[in-house]
């Protein structure tokens, strides 16, 4: 059934004929609409393979009326919008995806990211004028886009308690709002402490090996 057309997609990708394979995977879409895997792959193709993730869109509207509680869709959908620049609609269906998974890691940590993106753009735009007032309201602005990063990437942390990126990010967050609140300067320190931690675990392994 539908594995079948999974599979002659695969077979299609390892001769190189990309079009026959999407059209495997589209046709097994129509035969099969409520196939998770066959959805799943067809998102896939679109986010990683091609320069038009929007073609996805509407694979992944009927994916949700299939199972409008799968988290993974409204995840693929938010990475999509994120990838269109369209950072409200991405944001949005991250937070959909966390409804319905609180512990969807990847959709915690690009939610997160999102924020934190949307205040360092703040901050250069900040950076570049000269006008007091106007700094200060800016930077007002942008401490206030990493305050809304900060709970998703400490609840992604919690999910994955030694991803160094999660920390790197959460370190920069902290330093940036420590003049804002005393409380970010302790936990900066321990974020900072956990990256130094797990350099020297990964420094040692690697003279172990």
């Amino acid at each position: 059934e539908a594995r079948t057309y999974i599979l002659l997609k695969n077979a299609y990708f390892q001769t190189g004929d990309t079009t026959k394979a999407v059209e495997a995977l589209k046709e097994g879409f129509n035969k099969y609409p409520g196939n998770e895997n066959m959805i799943a792959s067809l998102i896939n193709h679109y986010l990683l393979n091609t320069d038009h993730p929007e073609d996805a869109l509407d694979f992944i509207q009927t994916a949700k009326k299939q199972h409008p509680e799968n988290a993974q869709y409204y995840s693929a959908e938010a990475q999509i919008y994120d990838k269109l620049d369209q950072n409200e609609k991405a944001k949005e269906s991250y937070k959909a995806a966390i409804e319905r998974e609180p512990d969807l890691f990847m959709a915690l940590y690009n939610l997160g990211v999102l924020y934190f993106n949307e205040g360092v753009d703040i901050v250069s735009k900040a950076n570049q004028t000269k006008d007091d007032a106007e700094y200060k309201k800016l930077r007002d602005q942008a401490n206030e886009k990493f305050m809304q990063a900060i709970p998703y990437m400490e609840r992604a942390l919690e999910v994955k308690p030694d991803e160094t990126n999660v920390l790197t990010t959460l370190k920069t967050l902290y330093y940036r709002l420590r003049t804002v609140d005393p409380k970010y300067v302790d936990k900066y320190k321990e974020v900072n402490a956990k990256l130094k931690e797990l350099n020297e675990g990964s420094g040692q392994s690697n003279e172990k090996n």
